[in-house]
């Protein structure tokens, strides 16, 4: 397994650019645009991502759906969160890699608090010895919707305009996909199957993410067997 580091001044840019849709959304998605929440200032903020400080290539990626509905967008601790994504957003390039790693170090302790981190990530990171710190997690669709089903074409677009090339810069060895849904729908995407598809086993989820089914189970213990076996043959 290699020990080299994505280029985090790229991801910086990257991360940027996703944000810079947040008020173009709607010339992104079209017609679509109306299945995105649009609630207040933060539904229009795209979620780029996580990209661990110590993440390097052929490496843990997590990947789901959307970011889901986020309550009323408006905790106290997703605040901070927002406007260390705006302050991303307006950076002037001498200082956006900063603003991105401030958005990485608060991520770092937020997103295990998240009830899907909870549930899943959190489990397989015990049982696989990783922290936080090393795995990247993304969303196939960067913005939240009021609902989980007929979101395909929002994949597609999203997957095209900048999941790619997320998914390029980070180089994944394995790809832990949150979800039969977000599975199915990649199956139909041969833009992501042909490079990627043979490096993903998916998670099985309960409805809520209140837990994890048999099958999750078996898939967890499926994913850390392959980081055990790519550590192993490094």
């Amino acid at each position: 397994m290699s020990t080299q580091q994505p280029h985090r001044d790229h991801l910086a840019l990257l991360w940027q650019r996703i944000l810079s849709r947040s008020e173009r959304r709607d010339e992104l998605f079209d017609s679509y645009a109306s299945r995105l929440l649009d609630r207040h200032a933060e539904d229009r903020l795209p979620h780029p991502g996580f990209v661990g400080k110590d993440y390097i290539i052929g490496g843990l990626l997590f990947l789901g759906m959307n970011p889901g509905t986020g309550g009323d967008g408006q905790a106290a601790d997703e605040l901070p969160h927002y406007e260390r994504l705006r302050q991303l957003m307006v950076a002037e390039p001498e200082q956006r890699l900063t603003a991105f790693e401030r958005l990485i170090e608060y991520d770092t302790d937020w997103y295990p608090r998240i009830r899907i981190m909870q549930t899943i990530v959190s489990p397989l990171l015990a049982s696989a010895g990783l922290t936080y710190s090393c795995i990247a997690y993304l969303n196939v669709l960067k913005w939240r919707t009021a609902k989980s089903s007929g979101l395909s074409p929002l994949y597609r677009i999203s997957l095209k305009a900048h999941t790619l090339e997320q998914l390029n810069e980070l180089e994944p060895g394995v790809i832990a996909v949150l979800g039969k849904g977000v599975a199915n729908a990649l199956q139909e995407l041969p833009e992501f199957q042909d490079t990627y598809g043979s490096r993903c086993v998916t998670i099985p989820r309960l409805r809520g993410d209140y837990g994890l089914p048999v099958d999750g189970l078996a898939a967890i213990e499926r994913i850390v067997q392959l980081l055990r076996n790519r550590k192993a043959s490094a």
